[in-house]
């Protein structure tokens, strides 16, 4: 997540991507060094080396991508962050 000076932080941060089908906004904690989210993949998931874990973050009511992850652009214009796992990590 971005780093934000105190009076700048946000008060709501949530993720939500492709592991959820784009249907639901996963609410993410705050913690010292900023929001987190843990995701326990499921044994037969979605998300493998073929399809990449896309996502994007509402901060505050917004969506945006986030310069710590790579970003990718679908042929519809929309961007969105993305993860890639290896086979062991699924």
């Amino acid at each position: 997540m971005p780093d934000w000076e105190a009076a700048d932080a946000p008060q709501v941060v949530s993720i939500c991507g492709s592991y959820w089908g784009w249907k639901e906004q996963q609410a993410m904690e705050r913690g010292a060094k900023g929001f987190v989210y843990r995701l326990e993949l499921e044994e037969h998931s979605v998300v493998n080396v073929q399809h990449p874990f896309l996502f994007k973050f509402v901060v505050d009511g917004v969506w945006q991508c986030s310069s710590h992850y790579p970003r990718a652009v679908a042929p519809d214009g929309i961007e969105n962050n993305y993860l890639v796992f290896d086979d062991d990590e699924v």
